[in-house]
């Protein structure tokens, strides 16, 4: 038996119904929080050390402003949600009803 030598090719669907619509579709459009994040990453650059590659601490340090990006990213989403939540249920974007 062959191998397939390209890994897509063993999770690509053999009849359009395998898939859910959409689901080969590309990503939604990023939110600026989104699109802050990926830029972050792109110009991050870690502080490199005689022996052992990159600093520890600068690793860590890294990583919890990247937890901080991803906190506001999440909570901008939350806000959004939550106020689109509210008109479908016939308030304002605040929580107060539609008068």
């Amino acid at each position: 038996m062959s191998r397939p030598k390209d890994r897509d090719a063993v999770a690509s669907p053999k009849k359009a119904g395998d898939v859910p619509a959409g689901a080969l579709e590309g990503p939604e459009e990023m939110s600026p929080e989104e699109e802050e994040i990926l830029r972050w990453l792109k110009e991050t650059k870690f502080r490199k050390v005689a022996f052992g590659g990159v600093s520890e601490t600068d690793v860590w340090k890294k990583i919890s402003e990247l937890n901080d990006r991803y906190d506001a990213a999440f909570r901008a989403q939350r806000a959004h949600y939550e106020a689109l939540l509210g008109l479908h249920e016939g308030q304002d974007g605040l929580g107060r009803p539609h008068g």
